[in-house]
């Protein structure tokens, strides 16, 4: 899989030819991101900003943040902003496909219309070595049958301890079904310290927890 970023612009950018032939905004450019100062999307927002700014000094770019459901928040507002060509909203891929096909979000696809792939980003699946998964049919085949056994990590580290999981971009999601469950309690696994404390809580029944 490929993340892919892009810069989408509300309306068409309006450029002026300047005294030295070079094309250019005729004002500062706002540059919206769904995600929070620091990530890789407002790391490609910077490098176009510095790059912006050596082709046209009298123009800034000013990049703004909207973080919010991995990026759902911004993009589910984008065609709100100013259509005059000055607001201009950084997306990614798979997410603006992916959100709306989970119906989660206030936009759909075909709303957000992309002037420019920059980026690529490469992700790949690694697994221990000692794993019985050696190739990608493994993979699926083990989560097929063997769903409750097979965990992929969300990149949560040490980094997260203390986040408010009520706000910002780490966030517990409300599901639209309201179902009955009960709630089980146990010890956490694959950790040493304070291995036998009762902090480990899940669906009970769920084939999905990890036993």
């Amino acid at each position: 899989m490929k993340c892919i970023t892009l810069a989408v612009a509300v309306c068409a950018a309006v450029f002026s030819l300047n005294v030295t032939a070079q094309w250019c905004p005729e004002k500062n450019i706002q540059y919206w991101q769904g995600f929070p100062p620091g990530g890789e999307s407002d790391q490609s927002a910077r490098q176009q900003q510095l790059v912006l700014k050596r082709k046209c000094p009298g123009i800034e770019t000013i990049v703004q943040y909207k973080p919010g459901a991995s990026g759902g928040l911004m993009w589910s507002q984008m065609n709100s902003l100013p259509g005059d060509g000055y607001n201009i909203v950084g997306v990614t891929l798979p997410h603006i496909v992916l959100q709306p096909m989970e119906g989660q979000v206030q936009y759909k696809t075909e709303d957000i219309t992309p002037i420019y792939w920059f980026r690529y980003m490469a992700d790949a699946i690694v697994v221990p070595e000692q794993s019985p998964i050696k190739t990608y049919q493994d993979l699926i085949r083990i989560a097929k049958e063997q769903p409750g056994k097979l965990t992929l990590a969300m990149g949560i580290t040490r980094r997260h301890n203390g986040r408010d999981v009520t706000r910002g971009n780490l966030y517990v999601c409300e599901s639209e079904h309201e179902e009955a469950f009960e709630t089980g309690v146990s010890a956490r696994i694959g950790i040493r310290h304070a291995a036998d404390w009762p902090l480990r809580f899940y669906i009970a029944g769920n084939r999905y927890v990890s036993k």
